[in-house]
């Protein structure tokens, strides 16, 4: 793909990955679904193809300058794709550990962990080319490793044991209604529990980015080592809330998020 390169504004970056997260309930559901029909290991492997197919799909978009407003409207496509095949992968991969009797502190640690050799390897990319070749071809190397990442996790998921389903064929209820029926409170309480570090992580990048004094690169070092220190701590957290409790440990990580986010504000 080549020719000149329309520069998003933060404002229509954001757009885009919001549209992504807003996606992510309809993955919930669908993947639910194929889940309790075809097996964890079914949906992994499909997850994980849509997410690579859609970063190869972005290596080979035409720019805008090429295509006018198509180009936006399928990248935009893509993006609800993407969206739709994370919240699979968070969905079988959970359940399926859950089901292997792994803990919930390790899941997380583990999907942290994800994120941050992701973001480490776009720092290391970030690190060794000019804001030019990054604009004009280096972000082709970050998704095109995304889509190498795939293609080899979907191997690999091929020799997964998958779970056995106890679900009566007869039982054609969904999980995912049925807990929004028996616990929709609990559900909202989490929603707005993690809605504000959701918005930190997701504009935390571009906020920094358009720091004069910080820049794109610093900006992505601090992200991989804020998810650093979020792995090395969520066993610690987890291990706190079975001593002590949970409360006290969101209690004690909400006040924590709400002081040290007013002096990164000012």
């Amino acid at each position: 793909m080549t020719g000149p390169r329309t520069r998003l504004q933060p404002r229509s970056i954001i757009a885009v990955l919001a549209v992504g997260y807003a996606a992510r309930p309809i993955g919930d559901v669908v993947f639910d679904h194929i889940g309790n029909r075809l097996g964890r290991k079914a949906g992994l492997i499909i997850s994980v193809l849509l997410m690579g197919g859609g970063s190869f799909a972005i290596t080979v978009l035409p720019t805008y300058d090429q295509i006018g407003i198509t180009a936006a409207i399928l990248l935009v496509s893509i993006r609800v794709i993407q969206g739709i095949a994370v919240a699979g992968e968070y969905t079988a991969s959970g359940v399926l550990l859950v089901q292997r009797a792994l803990t919930g502190a390790w899941i997380a640690c583990a999907m942290i962990s994800s994120c941050l050799v992701g973001s480490a390897v776009r720092a290391a990319i970030n690190y060794f080319l000019s804001a030019e070749q990054m604009m004009d071809w280096g972000w082709l190397l970050v998704f095109g490793f995304g889509t190498l990442v795939a293609i080899f996790s979907a191997i690999i998921r091929r020799n997964i044991t998958d779970t056995v389903l106890n679900k009566d064929p007869a039982d054609t209820s969904s999980p995912v209604w049925q807990s929004l029926k028996n616990h929709s409170g609990l559900i909202a309480q989490m929603v707005f529990l993690l809605l504000p570090t959701a918005v930190i992580y997701v504009y935390a990048v571009s906020y920094l980015s358009a720091v004069p004094s910080v820049g794109s690169s610093a900006s992505l070092n601090v992200m991989t080592f804020n998810l650093t220190v979020m792995a090395l701590f969520i066993p610690v957290c987890g291990f706190a809330a079975d001593r002590f409790g949970f409360r006290p440990v969101l209690l004690a990580g909400s006040l924590a998020t709400f002081i040290l986010v007013v002096p990164a504000g000012r």
